[in-house]
This record gives structure tokens, C-alpha cells and sequence, in this order.
């Protein structure tokens, strides 16, 4: 009687036991994960959004993390324009969930690319600890700013 109970007391323990490190392991990594910045960037064709007459690319960027990320800047490599925003300024925080967008003038794109001789429109973002995301328009993307 008493091995049954010892024997029945170990197997229970064994089983709990490796439930809690399943249980604990699962939380470290959603910790872990939560704990990261993660940002997605787009790039599209919006038109005249500011009603000049002038044809613009829309970068967004979207804070997809948990944690709160300082948005320093917002390019796209060799960018000889002036790019706007609607009623924000950079630097500025984005919180989860948030993004921001940026419009930069097509013709001024095209002449970037001209210039320096590059085959794609990179879209570069950096954030307040020095980390740089880019992001490549689609080549059918590029390949339309470059007729127009």
C-alpha cells in the first residue's frame, strides 16, 4: 500500500511539474516577445492629399510591438524634396497600435533614383536608439514613379 502511494505521489509530481515549466516557459516567451519593438512600414500611391496638384507616395508606419518606439526620421534614400506630414512632427512616439505617414512628392523620388542610379525606392526609418528599418517599394511600385 505504502510503494503504490509513493509510487502515485511521484508520478503526480512528475506530471505538475512539467505542466509548471510548460506554464513558465510559455510566459518567458510572450515576455520576451512582448519586450520587442516591431514596426511594419508601407509604402503606396495616395494622389494630392494636400489639394497642390502634386502626385505623392505615403510611407506609413505602424507600431505592431508592445512597447512605445520614438520615431526620429522617416526617408527615402535620395529623396531630393520636401516631405509632409498632416498635423505631426518628428521626432514623435509611437505607442501600440499607432502609426504615422509621410508624403514625399513623386517627381522628387523619381529624380532620387536618377540621380544616384539606383533600381528601387527604399523607404528608411530610424528610431530614438539608432536602429534602421527599410523597407523596398514593389518593383511595379518603382517602376510606375519612374514613368510618370
Amino acid at each position: 500500500m505504502a510503494n503504490s502511494l509513493t509510487t502515485f505521489l511521484a508520478i503526480w509530481g512528475a506530471i505538475l511539474g512539467t505542466i509548471g515549466t510548460i506554464v513558465s516557459v510559455s510566459l518567458a516567451i510572450r515576455e520576451f516577445r512582448k519586450d520587442h519593438h516591431k514596426l511594419k512600414i508601407q509604402a503606396d500611391f495616395c494622389g494630392s492629399p494636400f489639394q497642390d496638384g502634386k502626385q505623392y507616395v505615403v510611407v506609413s508606419v505602424l507600431n505592431t510591438g508592445f512597447r512605445p518606439i520614438q520615431i526620429r526620421s522617416v526617408d527615402v534614400h535620395g529623396y531630393l524634396g520636401e516631405k509632409k506630414m498632416k498635423d505631426r512632427a518628428l521626432p514623435m512616439t509611437l505607442s501600440e497600435g499607432t502609426h504615422l505617414e509621410v508624403f514625399f512628392e513623386i517627381p522628387a523620388i523619381r529624380s532620387g533614383i536618377h540621380t544616384y542610379g539606383w533600381k528601387e525606392a527604399i523607404a528608411v526609418v530610424e528610431d530614438g536608439e539608432n536602429r534602421r528599418y527599410e523597407y523596398a517599394f514593389h518593383k511595379h511600385m518603382t517602376e510606375i514613379i519612374l514613368k510618370k
